[in-house]
């Protein structure tokens, strides 16, 4: 595990954290504690407790993008792949389309190769042409981001009447957008500087505007089309409609600064080198288990059940034969996150529960070398990161309900996927305990109906 790299946002979290920490560094709790609060950027664990509140708003979920080129420089033969992420607040499939996809001009040609990598099936010419191109694919992303529009391919839109002898005077790489929401046709115009400062050509623009009954406006952002080359963005629309232009502008506006070839942030590589997405690799274990169904583990009992692997520090331990499947993993991981917070107050299951965790994480790390080897963040976040379904948070006076349902399933689920042996029934009882533990604090308070009516969102 690599806990160095974790810096969890929530008190919960810290607290979490402060418990690997004490487990496999030695620390006493104070010093755990204190420990983790400064991987989360606290001066100790009473800053970080009077910074942060558990009734705080959720952590906005972020969805990583990747974009990769490939290049050959036919004079030179020099090649090699330009990869470039975004962090969206959205996943792929629903920013864009394979059909609207095709309208936008950095991102037609573009494969989809998973869930969360676009590539380009064809070489560029040079790697300054690659990075051009994933760059721009970026900024065309953020850009259907951050303002719901889509783009379209009804080219008489751009025009008014539909003739493009009415078009814009200087009108330079121009996009054609649609608002699902105002149900309104937008058009993007991204002249260079020669042309956006010459106050002729805006003159005729104005009046063009004006003639046609359309609102043209300069926006305050870099724009898409390349603004490393000083290429300025305009919006127009049609005025008659009564949309609301400057609803958009300001969203816009609002952007983070466009996405720059010229400062190049993404990786360049050897263009032969294996590069698979964490969402890549996800869905292809997906695909593969719904090939081959995982059967319900034989009941055979003994050690031919298990396999022997070393830890971090060199100690032997077990593990059942046979793996879950990434995807059960991330859930099991969200339940017994969720049961973590469910069960504040219930400590002794708490504790219980973390060392199943922690166990849960060695093994997925085991079944899946080449994940971890690739991606470690993959098998951290799983089991020790912050909890990113809310939902599975009960309403306050149905945390201890939710626990117990919650670590059933756990339960459930790993006993489904693994074959029946001594590490398994190890992992099992220390389930029984935390299940026995809080049944018994709920017995000696006040009365509680250990009713599962609501709960049964939980199981997947």
């Amino acid at each position: 595990m690599h806990l160095e790299n974790l810096h969890p946002k929530t008190l919960i979290g810290i607290k979490t954290l402060a418990r690997d920490l004490k487990v496999h560094g030695g620390f006493s709790h104070a010093e755990a504690l204190n420990r983790a609060s400064g991987q989360s950027g606290y001066a100790n664990y009473v800053a970080a407790r009077k910074s942060l509140s558990r009734e705080g708003p959720p952590i906005a979920p972020v969805f990583p993008i990747f974009v990769s080129i490939w290049w050959r420089d036919p004079t030179s033969g020099a090649s090699g792949r330009e990869t470039l992420r975004m962090n969206a607040g959205r996943p792929l499939d629903e920013l864009i389309s394979p059909r609207t996809k095709r309208y936008a001009r950095y991102l037609r040609g573009l494969k989809r190769e998973g869930p969360d990598h676009l590539v380009y099936q064809e070489f560029n010419a040079s790697q300054f042409q690659a990075r051009l191109h994933a760059a721009g694919a970026v900024r065309t992303l953020a850009f259907i981001e951050g303002t719901g529009l889509q783009p379209c391919g009804t080219s008489r839109k751009e025009d008014p009447r539909g003739n493009s002898s009415n078009k814009l005077p200087g009108k330079d790489h121009p996009t054609l957008w649609y608002d699902p929401q105002g149900e309104q046709y937008i058009v993007t115009d991204e002249p260079y500087a020669s042309r956006a400062d010459n106050q002729e050509l805006q003159e005729k623009r104005r009046a063009w505007a004006q003639h046609w009954q359309m609102d043209l406006r300069a926006v305050n952002w870099d724009g898409i089309y390349y603004p490393d080359g000083g290429s300025r963005l305009f919006v127009y629309t049609d005025a008659t409609t009564g949309y609301d232009l400057s609803r958009l502008i300001a969203r816009i506006e609002a952007l983070a600064p466009a996405v720059r070839s010229d400062e190049w942030s993404g990786q360049s590589a050897y263009y032969l080198d294996a590069f698979s997405t964490p969402g890549r690799l996800a869905e292809q274990a997906l695909k593969r288990a719904a090939r081959h169904p995982i059967k319900k583990a034989p009941t055979k009992r003994g050690a031919n059940n298990s396999i022997t692997y070393y830890g971090i520090l060199g100690h032997r331990k077990s593990r059942p034969k046979g793996r879950m499947s990434i995807q059960d993993h991330v859930w099991t991981g969200e339940l017994i996150k969720a049961f973590m917070v469910n069960a504040e107050g219930f400590g002794r299951a708490q504790d219980n529960i973390h060392r199943v965790r922690l166990t849960l994480e060695d093994w997925m790390a085991e079944e899946y070398p080449h994940v971890y080897q690739l991606d470690k963040q993959t098998i951290v976040e799983a089991y020790l990161t912050d909890l990113a379904t809310q939902s599975l948070v009960a309403a306050p006076g149905e945390g201890a309900v939710a626990a117990l349902q919650q670590l059933e399933n756990v339960k459930t689920r790993v006993m489904a996927r693994y074959p029946d042996s001594a590490c398994l029934r190890h992992l099992t009882v220390k389930m029984d305990k935390a299940a026995a533990f809080i049944k018994a604090k709920l017995s000696s308070g006040p009365s509680h109906t250990l009713s599962t009516t609501g709960l049964e969102g939980q199981v997947q």
